[in-house]
Order: structure tokens, then C-alpha cells, then sequence
């Protein structure tokens, strides 16, 4: 007896010792009874850019409404601004394009779908014309006029209806694709390959980058964090502090070999070469247990 005994609770000091060292790091949350988990939610779908444009959109009610033109994204914050949806008139006549933010607009299948109807769409604040578009697109007083209108947040600082912020590193997607890359030097060192998104949030992965021969491996397509990049002075190229070094550590692949950069551990990987945080580790706890009549205490991403 006595010997089942200290069998017993050395198994159960065991046990004990393997929980503190295989459940997450936890901690208490104030104002609550429980205790609380770091949460680190993985990216949804990682998709290219290219992909995306030209896919079919169809309204809430399933019926069918255009095609994705593009998207609009803000390479400082790694953020996707808004998709814009090309509307076909009648013979070409009254075609039109409109944009709705990421939140609004889901993948279904092989398409996409819009949260509201063909009117409500139609009716929102009007994409510009193509000679206005490379001033409103920078200008965040639009983007502020669609979220207000689609009851979306706007993310960016100083985002109300008179949209006060600046938006200083805006691109189309389609735009960027193919741009040369130049060093700080001004000498180019490669071009933009093609730009992953993560669409459910919002979100810019990374950029792909394809080298020079004299800066990388010619064969390689290496993943670069979107603010990695900024417009040149005259506009026409992109710049970036990149060079052999910094590469030769950047998560990289074969160009006919892309990885599942859904993968938590190769998503993280880009960011943390870079020393800064993945958007979708955001540190956040969440009460797992009985709330008290205080509110718990929400840790949200450090401002960038």
C-alpha cells in the first residue's frame, strides 16, 4: 500500500511538472477570476495579389456585380485599404468602379462577395476618375468617406470623415508588380515580383522580391516586410535598405517552388528576421475563465 502510494504521487508530481512545461505561458488578467492565454492567431488565407485581381464578385443576394480591378494598399502599415471592383455597364456604357474595404468583401469559392447589395454598393463615395486617382488614392480623406459609409473602423490615425491622416506609401497592387527595386544608392537591385495578402484582416504578408544577380540568388524569390519598400524621390522606382547581407537571412524559396505562407511558423519568419512583430501575434489575453464585475484589460498591438 504504502509503495502504491508513492507511485502515486510521483506520477502526480509528474504530471504536474509536464503541465507547466507544455501548456502556453499564462497570466492573470486583472478584474477577472480567471487566467489568461497569449493568443497568436495564424493567417487566414495567404494569397497573391495577381490571383485576386480579376476574380468574379457577386452581391449578398448571389447576384453578380463585377470583377476585382485591384487592390489599394498601404505599404508603411502593411495594410490592404480597400478593393477596387470594376462594374461593367451595358455595351461598355456606364461602366463604373467602385471600391469596398477588405472587411466587406469575402472569398467564396473561386469569387468573392460583397456584404451588401448591387445599390448600396453602387451608392457609395465614387472611385476617381483615372486622371484624379494618384492624388485621392494617397489622399486619405476618400478612404475615411468609404469606411464611414460601410460602418467600417478606420484604422489609420486621424481617420474620421475629414481623413487628417496622410497616407504616404499608397500603391495599387497591379502597379507594383514589376516596379524596379533600387538600393540607397540608387542602383537597381531587382524588382517587385508580386505582393501576398492576407484579405480577411486587411492585411499586406510581405512583398516578394526578385533579385539581381549581383544582390541574390537569380533562381531564389525572397519575402520582404511591406514597409521594407518606399517610393523613390521621382516616384518611378521603389527604394529599399536591402542588400546580400540582409537577403541571405530573408526567408526565400524557388521561383516554381512557392510555399504555404499561410504556415504560422513561415509567416512569423518574415517578420522576425526583420526584428519587428507579425500582425497576427498580437500578444492580446483573453479571459478563459468567470469575469468579475470589472472589464478586463485588453493589451492590443503596440503602435508601429
Amino acid at each position: 500500500m504504502k509503495s502504491n502510494a508513492i507511485q502515486i504521487g510521483f506520477a502526480a508530481i509528474v504530471l504536474f511538472g509536464l503541465s507547466e512545461v507544455c501548456l502556453p505561458a499564462q497570466s492573470e488578467i486583472p478584474g477577472t477570476n480567471s487566467r489568461s492565454v497569449a493568443v497568436s492567431v495564424p493567417p487566414s488565407k495567404i494569397e497573391r495579389a495577381d490571383k485576386i485581381i480579376g476574380q468574379p464578385v457577386r452581391t449578398r443576394d448571389n447576384k453578380r456585380f463585377g470583377t476585382v480591378d485591384d487592390l489599394v494598399l498601404d505599404l508603411e502599415a502593411g495594410r490592404v485599404l480597400y478593393a477596387v471592383v470594376f462594374v461593367p455597364g451595358f455595351l461598355g456604357i456606364h461602366d463604373r468602379f467602385v471600391a469596398v474595404p477588405p472587411a466587406d468583401l469575402k472569398r467564396s469559392g473561386d469569387e468573392f462577395r460583397i456584404a451588401v447589395d448591387r445599390k448600396t454598393a453602387l451608392s457609395a463615395p465614387p472611385f476617381p476618375k483615372a486622371s484624379d486617382e494618384p492624388y485621392v488614392i494617397q489622399d486619405p480623406a476618400y478612404a475615411s468617406a468609404l469606411y464611414q459609409y460601410y460602418g467600417q473602423k478606420a484604422w489609420w490615425k486621424g481617420g474620421d470623415a475629414q481623413g487628417s491622416a496622410e497616407l504616404a506609401n499608397v500603391h495599387r497592387a497591379s502597379s507594383l508588380i514589376g516596379t524596379d527595386v533600387q538600393n540607397l544608392s540608387d542602383k537597381e537591385i531587382g524588382r517587385v515580383n508580386n505582393v501576398m495578402v492576407d484579405l480577411d484582416p486587411g492585411r499586406v504578408l510581405c512583398v516578394i522580391f526578385s533579385p539581381n544577380r549581383e544582390v541574390g540568388i537569380e533562381n531564389n524569390l525572397y519575402a520582404l516586410p511591406p514597409n521594407a519598400l518606399r517610393p523613390s524621390a521621382d516616384g518611378k522606382q521603389l527604394t529599399s535598405g536591402i542588400d546580400g547581407n540582409k537577403l541571405a537571412s530573408a526567408p526565400h524559396f524557388q521561383r516554381d517552388q512557392w510555399p504555404d505562407m499561410s504556415a504560422p511558423g513561415w509567416a512569423s519568419s518574415v517578420y522576425s528576421r526583420s526584428g519587428k512583430p507579425a500582425y497576427f501575434e498580437s500578444g492580446e489575453l483573453q479571459p478563459t475563465g468567470r469575469s468579475t464585475n470589472n472589464p478586463p484589460r485588453i493589451y492590443h498591438e503596440a503602435p508601429k
